[in-house]
């Protein structure tokens, strides 16, 4: 009798620490996602390309280049245009607010790919490593991403799609 109730006595304990833990758990994962969510600079933001093909050669203009900030380890280039983007209404060059940590490029590129799981945009993807072109009605972002380690983000105007 008394071997039972050990049994007894040992399992309800293990339940107890087994419910515990799932409690645990659910609240651990629940101030991640608050966490996360509080990283989280801005989810309302625009991206505006102005597009000078016309009076801009080539030439990639740089918005932000590697190590100027630490947390970047890429270029950011604008090809024949300038980018402006709207962040909760105010409007400041792309250089400005990523400077100023008004928005990320993480940012940016997580809101092209919540985009395109929406179907409001196309995208292209590259057998070079992974570089995906994400396809706006008013401009490119391509984010590169290759086998030699190209890393770099690129604005240009619209490709016909």
């Amino acid at each position: 009798m008394e071997k039972r109730l050990n049994i007894i006595l040992v399992i309800l304990i293990l339940l107890i620490v087994i419910v515990s833990s799932f409690f645990l758990l659910k609240h651990i994962n629940s101030n991640n996602k608050i966490e996360e969510k509080n990283n989280k600079i801005t989810d309302n933001f625009e991206i505006i390309f102005h597009d000078k093909s016309s009076e801009i050669d080539g030439n990639y203009i740089p918005i932000i280049s590697k190590g100027e900030l630490a947390k970047y380890d890429y270029n950011v280039y604008s090809q024949y245009g300038i980018v402006d983007i709207i962040i909760n209404g105010e409007t400041l060059s792309l250089r400005d607010a990523l400077l100023n940590n008004k928005i990320t490029m993480e940012e940016i590129i997580a809101k092209a790919n919540s985009d395109f799981e929406d179907n409001a945009i196309k995208t292209a993807m590259f057998d070079d490593g992974g570089t995906i072109e994400y396809l706006y009605s008013t401009y490119t972002l391509i984010k590169r991403h290759t086998l030699l380690g190209d890393r770099d983000v690129y604005f240009m105007p619209p490709k016909n799609s």
